[in-house]
């Protein structure tokens, strides 16, 4: 029995200390991003993300500074405190920063966090170089995840999600 513990204990360390390093498989993308989120290392999440997911970003950031002049200058300096950024920082903002700085502000307690945080895979339906992961969180919350294949790996496709 001790053995049992033990090796499982071994695991969970293998696991936490990053073994995997390459997402060949939906599981893997999602354990890679799982370690990034535990870690705070939002440049692998980023790295972990579709290409249409970072086109979104990408698309959020050119419709925020095309509209930006539009605004009122109360707005306006609202705006850039909240992003705790000057307006010629946001002229060179780009979909990989704004994801960044919207890693490093999000709240301890952010749903989407704790889940990955906290949640297992329960199950995996793979349709060509598309999957879904199911996950349950520790206290019986389901969530649906998709992931696609892109150049023979497996990226997080969380473009669905973005509210914008």
């Amino acid at each position: 029995m001790m053995r049992i513990v033990v090796g499982a204990i071994i695991l969970n360390f293998i696991f936490l200390s990053g073994c995997v390093k390459q997402s060949d498989t939906p599981a893997d993308a999602f354990k890679i991003v799982q370690k990034a989120i535990l870690d705070e290392d939002w440049e692998k999440y980023w790295s972990m993300l579709s290409s249409d997911s970072k086109k979104r970003f990408d698309n959020q950031v050119i419709n925020m500074q095309e509209s930006f002049g539009n605004l009122a200058d109360q707005v306006k300096e609202r705006i850039l405190k909240s992003m705790d950024i000057s307006y010629d920082e946001l002229k060179l903002l780009d979909g990989h920063k704004f994801f960044i700085n919207f890693m490093h502000d999000r709240k301890a307690d952010d749903y989407s966090a704790t889940l990955f945080k906290t949640c297992i895979i329960t199950k995996i339906e793979t349709k060509g170089n598309r999957a879904l992961l199911y996950l349950e969180d520790d206290e019986g919350h389901q969530e649906k995840l998709p992931v696609v294949q892109e150049d023979g790996k497996w990226k997080l496709e969380l473009s669905q999600y973005y509210s914008f």
